[in-house]
């Protein structure tokens, strides 16, 4: 293990400055091809990565993986949303990723690792505002959280969602799946217990 140790100041070049902000962001929106529709948001050049101010949320959307973070209570509107699945929630602070397992598209993968979490520290950690005074020690608590998920239907197969056991992977149960129209959907109560699920095509 290394320790390392930065130092910053006024007169270093960016990005380790302390010059007004909004003068510093345009130069990064430059300098990486990033666009903003308005300013509220900051869409990188792919547009794969999307980030909103007001309410926060980080969105990472690409073919075989996706991932949201921050006021899942505001997905669905304009922009804020994924590729593959629709997300309702009324989590004011949460992380939510879609993983393929397969090699394919989330859009037709038969195998997709999801986790899904809210506020989470170490048991013992003291945190004051946004300062970790002491970080604490394992295990990891997180907070439960509760969420819809709706994906499109894919020709031929059904979709299936199982809770997995944290320390393991292996399945403890599997959870309903509703279809309706064109759409699979499923629920994530504070009953999980979990914060890993496997969906599935078969």
């Amino acid at each position: 293990m290394a320790r390392v140790s930065l130092r910053f100041d006024n007169s270093a070049p960016w990005p380790f400055s302390s010059r007004d902000r909004d003068t510093v962001l345009k130069e990064v929106c430059g300098r990486f091809g990033v666009k903003s529709p308005d300013a509220n948001i900051r869409i990188s050049g792919g547009g794969e990565l999307k980030r909103f101010l007001e309410p926060a949320l980080v969105i990472a959307d690409s073919d075989r993986s996706a991932f949201a973070c921050g006021d899942l209570s505001s997905m669905g509107r304009g922009e804020r949303k994924l590729q593959h699945a629709e997300v309702r929630s009324e989590e004011t602070f949460a992380s939510m990723t879609f993983t393929g397992l397969d090699g394919k598209s989330l859009i037709g993968s038969a195998r997709i690792l999801m986790t899904f979490a809210g506020d989470s520290r170490n048991k013992g950690a003291q945190i004051k505002g946004n300062v970790h005074n002491e970080w604490g020690l394992g295990p990891a608590l997180t907070r439960p959280v509760t969420a819809e998920i709706r994906m499109k239907k894919v020709p031929g197969k059904q979709l299936k969602c199982f809770v997995l056991e944290p320390s393991t992977g292996r399945r403890l149960r599997e959870l309903p799946v509703q279809r309706t129209g064109d759409n699979e959907r499923f629920s994530i109560g504070k009953d999980a217990k979990s914060i890993y699920f496997e969906l599935i095509r078969e």
